[in-house]
């Protein structure tokens, strides 16, 4: 269960990288870097309650970025109804809410052959809240 979760880790801004975060329902985020297109994307149009309002997750977000040969952090931080990815300390950022059913569980990473993620790491976090 990654609700309450934060991943991080080092990756190149030159290569193609993408992000699931995925339950049994088939319900999923998915954060994409696309180098070729000198575009960042995140996706919650699958990811749970979402026909609530037609404003909501109607499609696919969008931003530009700088393609360099760059190492930079790629930080996660998902709860149950919040996610928030920050790519080079903050340089880039999606903040968003998402109302899977269930918690997601999965967790699938993939991208181009020659990508490689250094410095992995996953926590769990805790409650700012004391009865929690």
């Amino acid at each position: 269960n990654f609700n309450a979760s934060e991943i991080s880790f080092q990756t190149n801004l030159s290569k193609e990288l993408q992000i699931t975060f995925s339950n049994e329902g088939d319900e999923k985020v998915v954060f994409q870097m696309d180098p070729a297109k000198s575009e960042l994307r995140f996706d919650r149009t699958q990811s749970g309650l979402t026909n609530f309002d037609a404003k909501f997750a109607p499609s696919i977000q969008k931003q530009n970025y700088l393609v360099k040969d760059e190492n930079v952090e790629v930080r996660v931080i998902l709860d149950a109804s919040s996610i928030e990815i920050f790519v080079g300390n903050g340089r880039y950022v999606f903040t968003n809410q998402i109302f899977p059913e269930a918690p997601y569980t999965h967790l699938t990473i993939s991208g181009a052959s020659n990508a490689v993620l250094q410095d992995f790491k996953m926590n769990k976090l805790t409650s700012i809240w004391k009865n929690e």
